[in-house]
């Protein structure tokens, strides 16, 4: 279609065109839409929006923030959709100040009153750590709806808050609101976390009468679940009792193996998937990496890096950081600083990585180096932060350096004060 689109003057109408972009967005064709956005005559804020939401659902943050910014530097004006698509690229990239910047820019322009952009609001601040803010913007919500209550559910999840969680669920119900899929989701990945098991049946049973098991979204959240929980069986019964194994489902079991430190058998399960004819996609690599990273196995990582790169899904985020995590793991520490420094964009796991595997090679200066240059490009440092600068301290014997954080740790509520 796009071809015959192209031999009649394809960009004659640039809506043509913004169809041509999302077409290739979807089919994961994301090369192809951007040469497509590139050739445009004239772009609207639809065509920057298409490439966004593209880069977006490929999990090219940093892409997507640059388009936005681009969008903004050449005089348009964004709509809810380039909102909210830079909003979740921010999330993803836990990148507070840009985020707080867009949030200023959503109410002059006065979106911030709509559902969708809140939501995305919320998951922002949520990822990064600043649930206060994502808390006021649910509060001042006029007309909450299911998707307001999933959001902020999943927002204290993510952040550890799985009692908070569990109360809001009671509450929404009350207040007449009906869990959905993605509630019920995020309800059995706070069961995982709290390790209630009982409840999680609970909800699995709930699930069954609502006739949604067969969802791909909550069949992989019960894996993931039961898995976690080290309930192997029952994970592996959910699995093939799902009606479409697809890469999704795949990919919560591998990642449930590899949690439980079955690394050998989460490698042999991504070997069957592929005997399946199923494609990988970024979330499988993900999980497979981290079991070549907990055996050390150089070898397979190595390997599975090439795969990555001939798929072209070198450019996620996500990935970059697994494979730097699995380089440094496997001691390939010139490899692991290699691709920390050529990344177009560092959130907070990539410091994280960084500078746990310097403590982790004994080099207590360099993660001390690496934290000052997180704090100034002004990046959001959670607790995994903190447990590997006071590692690096005590590396060094940097007593007061490890006090101030012990008190920075205290103030964000991460530990009580033991003295």
């Amino acid at each position: 279609i796009h071809f015959l689109i192209a031999a009649g003057d394809p960009f004659m109408f640039t809506g043509v065109g913004n169809m041509v972009v999302d077409m290739y967005s979807k089919c994961g064709r994301i090369e192809d839409a951007k040469k497509v956005f590139d050739g445009l005559l004239r772009k609207d804020v639809i065509s920057w929006g298409a490439l966004m939401t593209g880069y977006g659902q490929h999990e090219a943050g940093p892409q997507s923030i640059q388009l936005f910014e681009k969008m903004i530097n050449e005089g348009l004006k964004p709509d809810k959709v380039a909102f909210a698509c830079a909003l979740k690229a921010c999330a993803k990239a836990g990148v507070l100040g840009k985020g707080k910047l867009i949030h200023m820019c959503v109410v002059k322009t006065g979106h911030d009153s709509l559902l969708m952009i809140a939501d995305a609001l919320m998951d922002m601040y949520g990822k990064c750590g600043h649930l206060e803010n994502a808390y006021d913007i649910f509060e001042k919500l006029q007309d909450k709806d299911v998707l307001s209550w999933s959001a902020i559910i999943s927002v204290h999840v993510d952040n550890g808050h799985c009692e908070e969680a569990f109360l809001l669920f009671e509450n929404m119900q009350k207040k007449g609101f009906d869990p959905d899929h993605i509630t019920f989701a995020c309800m059995l990945k706070a069961c995982a976390n709290m390790e209630y098991k009982r409840y999680g049946e609970f909800i699995h049973s709930r699930i069954m009468k609502r006739g949604i098991d067969s969802d791909v979204f909550v069949g992989n959240a019960m894996v993931d679940m039961y898995a976690k929980m080290g309930d192997l069986f029952a994970a592996i019964r959910v699995f093939e009792s799902l009606a479409q194994r697809q890469v999704v489902g795949w990919n919560a079991l591998m990642w449930g193996l590899s949690e439980l430190d079955m690394n050998e058998a989460a490698l042999q399960f991504f070997q069957k998937m592929q005997f399946q004819d199923l494609q990988p996609d970024h979330f499988t690599y993900v999980s497979v990496i981290k079991s070549s990273s907990n055996i050390a196995d150089l070898s397979t990582g190595r390997l599975l890096h090439i795969c990555i790169i001939s798929q072209g899904f070198e450019s996620h985020m996500i990935l970059e950081n697994t494979l730097i995590d699995m380089y440094f793991k496997c001691g390939f520490l010139a490899k692991g600083h290699e691709m920390f420094d050529t990344l177009l964009m560092r959130d907070t796991v990539s410091w994280n990585i960084l500078i746990a595997g310097c403590v982790h090679h004994g080099c207590g200066e360099k993660a001390l180096e690496h934290f000052r240059q997180m704090q100034v490009e002004g990046i959001h440092s959670d607790g995994a932060t903190s447990v590997s600068i006071l590692k690096a301290c005590a590396l060094i014997g940097a007593l007061f350096k490890g006090r101030l954080i012990h008190d920075e740790v205290i103030r964000c509520g991460l530990i009580c004060r033991a003295f």
